[in-house]
Formats: C-alpha cells, structure tokens, sequence
C-alpha cells in the first residue's frame, strides 16, 4: 500500500490539511488521519479489541488497516506456536508410550530367565539319569556276556560322562547353597522388619492412649474448670440479689420512718386503721419469710440431686470405658498369644525340613565318598542309593502330606476357636455400647427437665385465698 506523504489529505475522509490544524501520523505506514476521524476510530469497539490483543511493547498510534494486518501476524504465529508444542507434546508421550512398552517387554522377559535355569537343570538331571542308565544297562549286558568290564570303552565314556555330570551336580548344589543362603537372609531381614513393625505399632498405640489420657485430662480440666465458674456465677448472683433486699429493707425503713413521721401528725381514728394494717403487713412478711426458708430448702434439694444424677453419669461412663478398655486388651493379648504360637509351630515345622535336608545332604556325599573308595562295585551301590533314596523320598514326602494335612486341621481349629472367642467379645461390646447410649439418652432427658418447683398454700383464714410461688434457681 503506498501513501503520497507529500498530500497532506486524510486517509478515511480525504479532507486537506488546514492551517493550524495537526494530522495524526501511523508509526507503521506513515498515514495521516485528522483529528476528528483519529477520535472515531479510536472511540470504536473493534479497534479497542484488536488494539488490546498487541503486546505492550508495540507502539500505540496505528491505523486499523495496520491494527488487522499486525493481528493476523500475531494470530498465525501464534497458530504456529501451538502446533510446535502440539507436535512437541505428542512425540514426548509418543517416546514415553514406547519406553513404557520396552519396560513391559523386558518385565514379560525376565521370568524365562528362571524358566530357562529351571530347563536347564531338568536337562542335567534327565541328561545324568540317562548316562546311569546306560552305564547299568551296559554293565548288565557285559556281565550276562561275561565280558570284561573295566577294559570295554563304552562303560568307560559312560564313566567320563557321569564324572562331568557329577561335576555339573556338585555346581548346582552349590548354587542351591548360595541361594538358600540368601533367601534365608532375606527371611531374616523379613522377620526383623515384620518385629519392628510390631513394636512401632506397639508404640503408636501407646502414644494414642497417652494422647487419649492427655486429652480426657484436659477435658476433666475444662469441665472442673466450668463447673467452678458456674458456681462462682451463682454465689456472684446470691450476694447480688442479698444486696439488692438489704438495700431494699434500707429504703422500707426509711419509708417506714417517714411514715410514722407524718402517722404522729393525723387523727385517733386513722391511726387506728394505719396501725391494723401494719399488723396485717407484719403477719404477710412472717409468711412471705417462712415461704422464702420453705423456698431456699427447696432449690437446696434440687441441687444436691443434680449434683447426684452428675455424679452417677459420669462414674457409669468412665466404668463403661474402662470395660471397653479391657476388653481390646484382652482380644490383643489372646491374637497375639494364637499368631505367636502358630509362628512357633511354623519354625519348628521348617527347623524339622532343614534336619531332614541335611540329613539327605550327608548321605549323599556318604554315598558320594564310597563311590570313589570302591570303583569296582559302582552298579551295586548306585542301585542301592537310588533304591533307598527312592524309598527315602516317598516316606518324607508321604510324612510330609501328614503334617502338612494336620496343619490344615490345626490351623481350621485354631481360626474356629478365635471366632468363638470373638463373637461373644463383639456382642458384649454391642452391648455395652447400647448400655452407653441410653445412658446418653438418660442424660440428656435429665439436663431437659424443667428446674421449677410449684408450692401452693391457704394465706388466712380470714381471707381465703392462694399465694402460688414459683421457686426457680434465679429468684429474680
């Protein structure tokens, strides 16, 4: 767009510039406006909106073809930045996807590394039973033949094959070793965690019941505390209300004075009739009085029962919370005592397997050393092991489904024994918490109750009427 900067014409109206009259300049393209149509399109809506997406740092003073041609700017590079990060974000989660399918992989991978050892060994031993076997199979052969022996060739592969065997056998024992060593340890660190579990649960419920304790004292505190303000409340109110008739009485008599002041100034006949009614004023305060005693022994009783009723409420809760205490110590103490006895009857079970283990280990290198002592009677002894640990293996593992079946039964008995132990402790502390909410129930019905004692009684039998006084803990 070019602009002829030397017309000093509007842009939007194409008026010519006057005398005293200055056009508005773009930063941007240099087109003028006059001040009238500069006012107009700063005025307008749009121009305000395209005007606040610009950056600060831009400049101010632009006409709205610049104003659009800048915002399409601003908007496509924008556009541009958002696909960069779209892009940006999906090759990470696409890299991510793929790490996380490579890790699957090799998880899926890693059990046939033991699979493969397993296969391995199962190999070995198929492999060494078969050389046995054949050197048998031969040796029996040679004797049915009366061939000899020690010089036939295939007996002495044999011999060579079961030597390497023997070898191989001798290493994967004692790779068994090593891990049973290891897994031992593991069972150790295993047992020391699982007790210093115990005794951090130990100490974390010591340290709620010491809390527990901490805040039952306080609470004691608040309510000894509450109560002794109310008390002091309530003496504050009798010594008020003391003062209160003492400074009353105060001003009776002072009316009284005056009143017998002018009683001396009147006539006989008015004095008699003053003088009947200070007695019927004198016999209404006597009872008014015995009222008040009658009153004050009242509001004593209800007090006391009160204090009565508290008192046996807070006794029965703290008898119900000691109830319940005992009776979690008492299920803690008997899951500790069958898990502790179970545990025991475990490790002398796998202390029993470890005998037998090591027993089977010693024969085997017995029968290894005689082996090597008496090459010439080799078939003999090799089936006589065999023979006994054949019988040696079916026995144990005969022995073995015994236990393990008397286990079974135990330990159905011992989870029999427990819940009917624990239901009968589940059904006491229903109880007992049935037995507390209607203590609650109580409670509650006792501090509703309206603190009002209503006394009637016959004034005068001259006069019969009722005098009905309502006795309250405020008097006034």
């Amino acid at each position: 767009m070019t602009i002829d900067n030397q017309d000093n014409l509007c842009l939007r109206c194409h008026n010519r510039e006057k005398l005293f009259e200055t056009f508005k300049k773009c930063s941007y393209c240099s087109a003028k406006l006059c001040q009238q149509c500069w006012t107009e399109l700063q005025t307008s809506d749009e121009y305000k909106a395209l005007l606040e997406t610009l950056p600060k740092t831009s400049p101010r003073r632009i006409c709205s073809t610049c104003l659009q041609t800048l915002y399409g700017h601003i908007a496509k590079k924008k556009h541009t930045d958002d696909e960069d990060d779209y892009q940006l974000a999906l090759a990470i989660s696409l890299s991510q996807k793929e790490a996380d399918k490579q890790r699957k992989r090799e998880q899926i991978k890693a059990p046939s590394i033991i699979e493969k050892k397993v296969d391995q060994n199962e190999n070995l031993l198929d492999k060494t039973a078969e050389a046995i076997e054949r050197f048998m199979n031969r040796a029996k052969s040679n004797y049915q033949r009366n061939r000899d022996v020690i010089g036939d060739t295939a007996l002495l592969s044999a011999f060579i094959l079961l030597q390497t065997c023997a070898t191989e056998l001798e290493q994967l024992k004692h790779d068994l070793d090593r891990q049973r060593q290891h897994f031992e340890t593991l069972q150790e660190k295993l047992t020391t965690l699982r007790d210093a579990r115990e005794a951090l649960n130990i100490l974390r419920y010591e340290h709620q019941a010491r809390k527990h304790q901490e805040q039952k004292h306080v609470d004691q505190q608040r309510k000894l505390l509450m109560m002794q303000k109310v008390a002091d409340l309530r003496h504050l109110k009798h010594t008020q209300i003391a003062n209160f008739q003492e400074r009353y009485f105060h001003r009776l008599l002072e009316e009284e004075q005056e009143s017998s002041e002018h009683f001396s100034q009147l006539p006989d006949d008015i004095k008699e009739y003053i003088s009947t009614l200070q007695n019927d004023n004198k016999r209404y305060v006597d009872e008014v009085q015995a009222l008040q005693t009658q009153l004050n022994n009242i509001t004593a009783v209800v007090d006391f029962a009160d204090s009565t009723k508290i008192a046996e409420i807070a006794d029965l809760k703290q008898r119900h919370q000691q109830e319940l205490a005992t009776i979690n110590i008492l299920m803690e103490e008997t899951i500790r005592d069958r898990v502790g006895d179970a545990r025991g009857k475990y490790d002398n079970e796998l202390n029993n397997l470890r005998r037998k283990y090591e027993l089977l280990q010693q024969e085997n290198y017995e029968l290894k050393s005689k082996v090597m002592d008496e090459k010439d009677s080799v078939i003999a002894t090799i089936s006589r092991s065999l023979r006994d640990k054949l019988t040696s293996n079916q026995s144990t593992l005969a022995q073995e489904n015994e236990n393990l079946e008397e286990d079974m039964r135990k330990a159905q008995e011992s989870t029999l024994m427990l819940k009917s132990v624990i239901v009968p402790l589940e059904a006491e502390i229903n109880q007992l918490k049935s037995q507390l909410i209607d203590a609650k129930d109580k409670i509650a019905e006792l501090e509703t109750l309206p603190r009002e004692v209503k006394i009637s009684f016959p004034s005068n039998e001259q006069n019969n009427q009722e005098i009905s006084v309502s006795a309250r803990f405020h008097l006034f």
